[in-house]
């Protein structure tokens, strides 16, 4: 991939692209690196004929554009536009930089996924399964274990949307007719109707004093 030295203001940073947010202490090590003499790797990028898509390197822009006086910088680049660089950007800091956490991890398979995929939430095949672990830089084991939990999170959301279509139906044909009611009724109702309410852990629901 060629090194061209360009402008700073001609890399493009999206929100789409960078899979977490900028983190105030990595950025103040990289500036006591930088006035110590290190420099850094060039930013990776791909480029579409007007703007150099940034997937690699979001920190040191950070760096170089709040920080430092840096008008210019090198770009490893190569031909390609915002959706590789979406791609791209799964993989980044698997070796190198700030290491990834664990929810880092899970976004950057989800994402592969959503690129590799046409179904998000269908089963992958093995050839699907291998890329996604091949762009999100993890082990093919890893990656079906994060699908897997996203399956069961997604069935058992969909349990509870269902669970509390009914109760709001139910609730409904109670406060159906509540604005027409009397105080004294209203008294009653909300006294019934904290005598329904499950008990928490630990505590239990006395019936309330005549």
């Amino acid at each position: 991939m060629p090194i061209a030295t360009v402008p700073l203001a001609a890399v493009a940073v999206s929100r789409d692209i960078q899979l977490r947010p900028i983190d105030s202490y990595w950025i103040a090590h990289l500036d006591k690196c930088y006035k110590r003499g290190d420099r850094f790797p060039p930013i990776k990028a791909f480029y579409d004929g007007r703007r150099y898509w940034c997937y690699d390197g979001f920190h040191r822009l950070h760096l170089y554009r709040n920080r430092l006086s840096i008008k210019t910088v090198e770009v490893d680049w190569e031909p390609g536009s915002q959706p590789d660089a979406k791609l791209a950007a799964a993989g980044c800091n698997a070796e190198h930089g700030l290491p990834r956490r664990g929810c880092n991890i899970k976004a950057a398979v989800l994402r592969a996924r959503g690129r590799i995929t046409t179904n998000f939430f269908s089963f992958a095949t093995g050839e699907q399964l291998s890329a996604i672990a091949a762009a999100a830089r993890v082990t093919k084991t890893e990656a079906e274990y994060i699908l897997e939990r996203r399956r069961r999170i997604r069935r058992r959301s969909k349990k509870d949307i269902s669970s509390r279509v009914k109760l709001n139906r139910s609730l409904s044909r109670h406060y159906r007719d509540w604005g027409f009611l009397n105080r004294e009724k209203k008294k009653e109702l909300r006294e019934e109707w904290k005598l329904r309410r499950p008990a928490k852990r630990g505590i239990r629901v006395r019936p309330a004093h005549p």
